[in-house]
Protein backbone atom coordinates (compact mmCIF):
# COMPACT_ATOMS: atom_id res chain seq x y z
CA UNK A 1 0.00 0.00 0.00
CA UNK A 2 1.20 3.72 -0.57
CA UNK A 3 -0.41 7.05 -1.20
CA UNK A 4 0.88 10.46 -0.56
CA UNK A 5 -0.76 14.14 -0.60
CA UNK A 6 0.34 17.44 -1.64
CA UNK A 7 -1.81 20.54 -0.32
CA UNK A 8 -1.44 24.23 -1.12
CA UNK A 9 -3.28 26.65 1.04
CA UNK A 10 -3.59 30.77 1.12
CA UNK A 11 -4.91 32.59 3.72
CA UNK A 12 -7.48 35.15 1.39
CA UNK A 13 -7.55 38.70 2.19
CA UNK A 14 -7.03 38.21 5.97
CA UNK A 15 -6.86 42.68 6.87
CA UNK A 16 -10.02 42.91 4.95
CA UNK A 17 -11.67 40.03 6.05
CA UNK A 18 -10.35 41.30 9.59
CA UNK A 19 -12.38 44.42 9.22
CA UNK A 20 -15.57 43.13 7.42
CA UNK A 21 -16.59 40.56 10.12
CA UNK A 22 -14.02 41.18 12.95
CA UNK A 23 -16.77 42.50 15.30
CA UNK A 24 -18.71 39.20 15.29
CA UNK A 25 -15.86 36.66 15.18
CA UNK A 26 -12.55 36.26 17.13
CA UNK A 27 -9.85 36.08 15.29
CA UNK A 28 -11.44 34.98 11.96
CA UNK A 29 -9.87 34.15 8.71
CA UNK A 30 -10.47 32.48 5.71
CA UNK A 31 -8.64 29.50 3.78
CA UNK A 32 -8.49 28.41 0.43
CA UNK A 33 -7.47 24.78 -0.03
CA UNK A 34 -6.74 22.30 -2.55
CA UNK A 35 -5.66 19.17 -2.03
CA UNK A 36 -4.37 16.30 -4.85
CA UNK A 37 -3.66 12.84 -3.52
CA UNK A 38 -3.68 9.05 -4.65
CA UNK A 39 -3.62 6.25 -2.97
CA UNK A 40 -2.80 2.64 -4.19
CA UNK A 41 -3.09 -1.08 -3.18
CA UNK A 42 -1.32 -3.85 -4.37
CA UNK A 43 -3.01 -6.33 -6.51
CA UNK A 44 -5.52 -8.39 -3.64
CA UNK A 45 -5.80 -11.32 -5.43
CA UNK A 46 -9.19 -11.15 -6.68
CA UNK A 47 -10.31 -11.84 -10.42
CA UNK A 48 -9.45 -8.47 -12.03
CA UNK A 49 -5.57 -7.60 -12.71
CA UNK A 50 -3.38 -5.17 -11.88
CA UNK A 51 -3.18 -3.04 -8.41
CA UNK A 52 -6.43 -0.65 -7.03
CA UNK A 53 -5.69 3.22 -7.19
CA UNK A 54 -7.79 5.92 -6.37
CA UNK A 55 -6.94 9.80 -6.90
CA UNK A 56 -8.67 12.68 -5.48
CA UNK A 57 -8.85 16.32 -6.31
CA UNK A 58 -10.01 18.35 -3.45
CA UNK A 59 -11.28 22.34 -3.88
CA UNK A 60 -12.33 24.33 -0.48
CA UNK A 61 -12.28 27.36 1.70
CA UNK A 62 -12.36 27.17 5.35
CA UNK A 63 -13.94 29.28 7.75
CA UNK A 64 -12.21 29.96 11.51
CA UNK A 65 -14.30 32.05 13.30
CA UNK A 66 -12.45 31.60 16.31
CA UNK A 67 -9.01 30.04 16.34
CA UNK A 68 -10.24 26.53 18.18
CA UNK A 69 -13.39 25.92 15.06
CA UNK A 70 -13.55 25.88 11.35
CA UNK A 71 -16.22 25.22 9.63
CA UNK A 72 -15.60 23.90 6.24
CA UNK A 73 -16.73 23.54 2.54
CA UNK A 74 -14.98 21.38 0.13
CA UNK A 75 -15.90 19.60 -3.53
CA UNK A 76 -14.01 16.29 -4.14
CA UNK A 77 -13.59 14.83 -7.15
CA UNK A 78 -12.72 11.02 -7.44
CA UNK A 79 -11.12 8.66 -9.85
CA UNK A 80 -10.60 4.84 -9.27
CA UNK A 81 -8.74 2.42 -11.44
CA UNK A 82 -9.46 -1.23 -10.62
CA UNK A 83 -11.81 -1.78 -7.40
CA UNK A 84 -12.53 1.38 -5.48
CA UNK A 85 -10.95 1.72 -2.43
CA UNK A 86 -12.69 4.15 -0.74
CA UNK A 87 -15.15 6.72 -2.76
CA UNK A 88 -15.22 5.38 -5.82
CA UNK A 89 -16.00 7.74 -8.82
CA UNK A 90 -18.39 8.87 -6.73
CA UNK A 91 -17.95 12.92 -6.74
CA UNK A 92 -19.47 15.36 -4.40
CA UNK A 93 -19.65 18.65 -1.79
CA UNK A 94 -18.80 18.25 1.73
CA UNK A 95 -19.48 20.31 4.79
CA UNK A 96 -18.04 20.00 8.55
CA UNK A 97 -17.19 21.37 10.99
CA UNK A 98 -14.31 20.84 13.73
CA UNK A 99 -14.01 22.18 17.59
CA UNK A 100 -10.61 21.51 19.52
CA UNK A 101 -10.31 22.31 23.03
Amino acid sequence: MEGYYVEPSVTLWPELFERAVGRFMTSPTLTAVARWGFAEIADDGDAGSGNNREERLTLGVNLRPADSLVLKLEWQRNTTAREAIEHGDADGVLASVAASF
